[in-house]
């Protein structure tokens, strides 16, 4: 069963962006917040590198400013 599912009742809702990172350190068990963003920036550097420049962007697209700004690198 997928918890985020259930506890929403399937409706999205919006996450504070530290929250988010607080969430991805205690599921890591990483003592610092600092260390759970460096984590979740490797994931989207990961998806962008892995998908089309369209399919990054609808992805992206959905992310509130603060999580675009605090997520996603600069492209180089």
């Amino acid at each position: 069963m997928r918890i985020g599912p259930v506890r929403s009742g399937g409706a999205a809702r919006s996450m504070p962006l530290e929250r988010f990172v607080a969430l991805i350190a205690a599921r890591e068990g990483v003592p610092a917040p600092g260390l759970a963003l460096a984590h979740a920036r490797a994931v989207l550097t990961t998806l962008r590198e892995a998908v089309d420049d369209d399919e990054f962007f609808d992805v992206t697209a959905q992310l509130p400013q603060d999580y675009v700004s605090a997520l996603i690198p600069a492209r180089t």
